[in-house]
């Protein structure tokens, strides 16, 4: 019996263009720190929290990667000016999903937790002003993947299993609703559920496309509104 739901977030519950969304982040970046050559760097740090073995947090292997390549750089502080002020323009190439913001209110209102397992390349700053852009309160979800405390990324299985450790959750009971084929839907081999919302669709690697439940987010808010009422479990803390 499904008593939790974990959420993406950008396509799914936060609508955007995601190559158009990390062109306009990129150019941002460029801009900020006056120089091309920061992009390549940022890139290989993404990889290595892609790559990280679980014996570090994301954070930890984004800047290990960075300070080696560009020692004694100072540039932390920077970075999080840039999510402070420069990363918050992004919001106008995002769209707000009305129903992303009812459907988490009608789960809550039947008493389903609800953790946002998003992609933890960023820090904590980007990732909550990401949730609010899409109307939502952090305060609403149980948990929220952020670079600072997962040790993983999608697709990797570890990811999702970390965050069902945090959460104490079986993966029986939780519903997994996400836009990417690759990097939601591989939570099947976890024997979670799932449901491939289809309006802003990602199948990069054109996989067969195996799903419990699919269709536009109208159809996941009339999916939600079938469920039937649970008791609500209470919050894990995100402190």
């Amino acid at each position: 019996m499904i008593d939790t739901i974990f959420f993406d977030l950008d396509g799914t519950l936060l609508l955007m263009d995601q190559d158009e969304f990390l062109k306009h982040y990129f150019d941002k970046l460029k801009k900020k720190f006056g120089d091309e050559s920061i992009l390549k760097v940022v890139k290989v740090g993404v990889v290595a929290m892609i790559e990280n073995d679980g014996s570090k947090t994301n954070e930890k292997a984004f800047w290990d990667v960075f300070n080696k390549l560009v020692p004694n750089n100072n540039l932390e502080n920077k970075f999080i000016d840039f999510y402070t002020n420069e990363f918050q323009e992004l919001k106008s190439i995002t769209n707000m999903h009305n129903q992303g913001k009812e459907a988490i209110k009608l789960l809550k209102s039947k008493g389903y937790d609800i953790a946002l397992c998003t992609n933890p390349f960023f820090p904590k700053i980007a990732t909550y002003s990401r949730i609010m852009w899409a109307g939502i309160d952090p305060e609403d979800f149980i948990w929220i993947t952020t670079y600072e405390n997962s040790h993983y990324c999608k697709p990797n299985l570890k990811y999702y299993e970390e965050v069902l450790q945090i959460t104490n959750k079986k993966p029986e009971n939780v519903l997994m609703v996400g836009n990417d084929v690759l990097e939601d839907l591989c939570v099947k081999k976890l024997g979670m559920k799932t449901f491939l919302v289809e309006d802003n669709l990602i199948n990069k690697n054109n996989l067969e496309i195996i799903s419990d439940y699919n269709g536009s987010f109208k159809a996941f808010y009339e999916f939600v509104k079938s469920l039937p009422e649970r008791i609500n479990y209470g919050k894990v803390s995100t402190n």
